[in-house]
């Protein structure tokens, strides 16, 4: 049922949201196109398909930065963000702060 089917939708999001991940291959999970996908699954979350999978890479980094010594740009790359300044532009447009500033010290 439709249950199942966003079910599978979610544990492959959560499997493979840190990979490079697309609509493409989520959508023929559900057996839509990908219109009708992002349709299904924006009145489903009621967000964006990538939107959705930001805000988990955005938390996944967050809990990172607060947790390790890792670096900001390994945390990135580690997060999904294929590069630095991407990762920035688009914490900070999420979170408000810079990720740096979650580091104490």
């Amino acid at each position: 049922g439709e249950n199942d089917t966003f079910g599978k939708v979610c544990k492959y999001i959560f499997d493979n949201y840190t990979n490079n991940i697309s609509i493409k291959e989520v959508a023929n999970i559900a057996n839509l196109s990908e219109s009708a996908f992002s349709h299904y699954f924006k009145k489903r979350t009621l967000k964006s398909f990538t939107g959705f999978v930001l805000d988990l890479r955005i938390a996944h980094a967050t809990r990172l930065i607060q947790t390790t010594d890792k670096t900001i740009a390994s945390i990135a790359m580690e997060s999904g963000f294929n590069n630095l300044s991407n990762f920035n532009r688009l914490f900070k447009k999420v979170k408000n702060i810079e990720p740096r500033s979650l580091r104490n010290g």
